[in-house]
């Protein structure tokens, strides 16, 4: 079984409920600027900002799931500021 964007939204969404997040965008290739010590395959990706209150400045942060298993791989900083 292969899990879908929207099964991997909703897995992202369970541990981030939408009126925490103030921006997302999903995608099926690793991020040019993510780097992990293993750069995971067959993933989702799901980069996002949390609530922009206060306004902050820093990285966006990012959750990969696993298209096979549906796990998270990572759940943390996506290394992409500057």
């Amino acid at each position: 079984m292969s899990f879908t964007r929207d099964q991997a939204l909703e897995v992202f969404h369970r541990r981030y409920p939408p009126d925490t997040v103030h921006w997302f965008t999903i995608i099926d290739t690793l991020p040019d600027r993510f780097r992990s010590y293993q750069d995971p395959t067959n993933c989702w990706f799901i980069l996002f900002l949390e609530n922009p209150l206060p306004m902050r400045l820093g990285p966006s942060r990012i959750v990969v799931v696993s298209k096979r298993t549906g796990e998270v791989f990572c759940d943390g900083v996506a290394n992409d500021e500057g």
